[in-house]
């Protein structure tokens, strides 16, 4: 029994080495997972953000239209109460740049709105693209750990195997030598 001491110990680090690496590469897989699943959530968080953006985008922009011709009607209104004639060529040029006005604000901010979901919708694709990378290192930590514990079961019986080797041939030097024979 005393013999067989030296092989339990060795298969049992053995064992526990292999079963560490396998462990350590299912943590690292299920770690990955985690991390993509949480950066798959604000991408879509984000694509959820720019699709209601553009809704009040909308909504902003029909209110700037009616504040606009609020704006309009009241200088009509204004211009004819006092008495200018409303179809001269200073009353028309106000009411033009006042619409050429509006419409650059609008376009700016149509332009800005476009711009910000763009970069928006940008970041959500590479978080996207981070989420998969992060799943494939895991997938390849996990198969990393196949291997890391195929070469510690090898190492461990290349261990075992050398002692043995050892112990048969210092049985064979200790029975020849008690034999008398000199080496």
């Amino acid at each position: 029994m005393a013999q067989a001491i030296p092989y339990i110990i060795m298969g049992t680090s053995t064992a526990l080495s292999a079963g560490s690496a396998l462990a350590a590469g299912s943590a690292a897989k299920n770690e990955a997972n985690y991390n993509a699943a949480i950066k798959d959530n604000q991408a879509l968080g984000i694509e959820q953000n720019v699709q209601a953006n553009k809704f009040l985008a909308q909504a902003e922009i029909q209110r700037m239209r009616e504040s606009f011709a609020s704006f309009a009607g009241q200088n009509t209104v204004n211009f004819a109460g006092s008495g200018v004639d409303l179809g001269s060529g200073s009353v028309a040029t106000i009411e033009r740049k006042n619409l050429e006005k509006y419409l650059d604000d609008e376009y700016m901010f149509k332009y800005n709105e476009a711009k910000r979901n763009t970069a928006d919708l940008n970041q959500a694709q590479m978080l996207k693209v981070d989420a998969q990378a992060t799943r494939m290192r895991g997938k390849f930590a996990r198969k990393m750990s196949y291997i890391k514990a195929g070469t510690t079961l090898l190492s461990g019986g290349s261990q075992m195997y050398r002692y043995d080797q050892l112990n048969k041939l210092n049985q064979i030097n200790s029975s020849s030598t008690s034999s008398g024979e000199i080496q």
